[in-house]
Parts: C-alpha cells; sequence; structure tokens
C-alpha cells in the first residue's frame, strides 16, 4: 500500500487527477481503464474525468465507484455467499412489517403512532449492536440503578422497554422466516464474505486492475473498516486522503 495525506493547501481533486496520469501505463497514456477508483461520494466522479481529459481528451476511463457501491457488489459475488440470497429489507417495507407486529401483538404501551421512531431505533440497533439481548439488558440494568431518581415512572419505563425488546424479538424473527436482511445486516455478511474469501478477492484485483485508488475517505461507517482494511493490504492499493482511515504510523510517501 502506499499512503500520502494532502494538506490544507492540497485538492484532493487536483492530486487525485494527477495521481491518476501517473499511474498510466507508460506505453498506453490513454488508458486508465485498469485503475479502480474508490470515493467517498458520486459527485467527485465527473469532476475528475473532466479534468483528467484536459490532458488526454480521448481516453479509455478508469473504474470509478463509492465504496458502499464496491462493498455492496462484493457483497453480491455469487462465489462468496453461493447458497444464500436474502432480499434487502427497505426502510418503507420496514415500516409495515413493525406497524403489521404492533397489531398482532396488542400491546399495552407501544402503537402504530410509534412506527418511525421504533422503526429508527430498530436500525441503529442492527447498525451499531451486535448484541441486542446485551443492549436491553444493559438498559433495564440502568433502570434499576436509577430507581430512587425515577420513582414512579420506573415501571411504566421499565414496561415500555419489555414491550420494545418483545417486538425487537418478533421483528428479527419475522425478517428470518422471510429471507429479509437490512442494509447493515447485509454488509456484515458481505464482511463475513470478504474474510472467507480474501485470496480469491486479492487475486481477481490484481487481475483486473493494476492501481486501486482510496481517494478521501476521512470518514466512514464501521461496516466498510473491514473492506478498507483488506483493500489497504494490498499492494497496488493507493491511499490519498487529508486524514489517514487506518492510522498508520509510518505511511509510504508516493
Amino acid at each position: 500500500m502506499f499512503y500520502t495525506e494532502l494538506d490544507s493547501h492540497q485538492s484532493l481533486l487536483q492530486s487525485l487527477c494527477q495521481l491518476l496520469l501517473a499511474c498510466r501505463p507508460p506505453h498506453n497514456p490513454t488508458d486508465f481503464s485498469r485503475i479502480l477508483v474508490l470515493l467517498p461520494n458520486q459527485r467527485l466522479k465527473t469532476m475528475i474525468l473532466l479534468k483528467i481529459s484536459e490532458q488526454t481528451p480521448t481516453l479509455l476511463a478508469p473504474k470509478i465507484m463509492t465504496l458502499e457501491h464496491f462493498h455492496t457488489e462484493i457483497s453480491g459475488d455469487s462465489r462468496l455467499t453461493p447458497n444464500r440470497i436474502p432480499l434487502r429489507l427497505e426502510p418503507s417495507l420496514q415500516k409495515l412489517l413493525i406497524q403489521d407486529l404492533i397489531a398482532e401483538h396488542n400491546f399495552h404501551h407501544i402503537n402504530k403512532r410509534h412506527t418511525h421512531e421504533i422503526s429508527q431505533l430498530f436500525s441503529e440497533i442492527d447498525e451499531h449492536i451486535a448484541d441486542d439481548g446485551l443492549f436491553f439488558k444493559s438498559i433495564f440494568d440502568d433502570l434499576l440503578q436509577a430507581s430512587n431518581h425515577l420513582a414512579s415512572t420506573q415501571f411504566f419505563l421499565m414496561d415500555r422497554m419489555k414491550e420494545l425488546q418483545s417486538l425487537h424479538g418478533a421483528y428479527k424473527e419475522k425478517l428470518s422466516s422471510l429471507s429479509f436482511q437490512s442494509i447493515y445486516q447485509e454488509r456484515r455478511s458481505g464482511n463475513t464474505a470478504l474474510q472467507e474469501a480474501e485470496s480469491v478477492l486479492s487475486h481477481d484485483l490484481q487481475q483486473s486492475f493494476d492501481h486501486i485508488v482510496l481517494a478521501g475517505l476521512t470518514s466512514f461507517s464501521p461496516l466498510l473498516e473491514e473492506l478498507i482494511a483488506f483493500l489497504c493490504k494490498q499492494p497496488i492499493t493507493h491511499v490519498l486522503s487529508y486524514a489517514n482511515p487506518l492510522n498508520h504510523e509510518e505511511p509510504n510517501g508516493l
């Protein structure tokens, strides 16, 4: 891996284009097709192509996509998940599912008016909490420890949290029975597959590309850490950023 940390006076776009021009094969300076560029968002793509076309009007363009798109592409690789093709649970469908479960269970405290907030809570649990059982246990423990301060509201809050825990359990069972998974579960599946098939992907990447460029990744979802760590192991990877995403102590210059 090659790492270059930009300072505040350097333009990411200009530095990235200079790197791409330097990565061209000497025998064919119009061919960028064996360069993979991974960006934090899609907005830079058009600007990059316009910038490099100023110096190379006729070119074979590099492959440019967001890191999230690349992660989704890997997650869907049939060699990595050959016997499992779950359906993605979109937010609108998630809310309908939660509404149906609320009606089915006839809760005392929870009703359909709470669907939006519950949907957000369940998404946060999916994204950030590895063990939801421990998550709810910690909340119950906190409520018990705060009994002197909560007084009469303690039992109301405990009952409400028990209903939320019950609803979340039913929600997970329903997702499993319908072969649905949230976008965060989908990414975790991709990460598991990534760990199981690193050698396959490393070979594929080095067969398809001469250079991989990670540009501008100053912040990202924790679910993408595995992918970034994997890419940074590749000898063909260049990291170009204002802050090193993996906090390497001794970066290598380009």
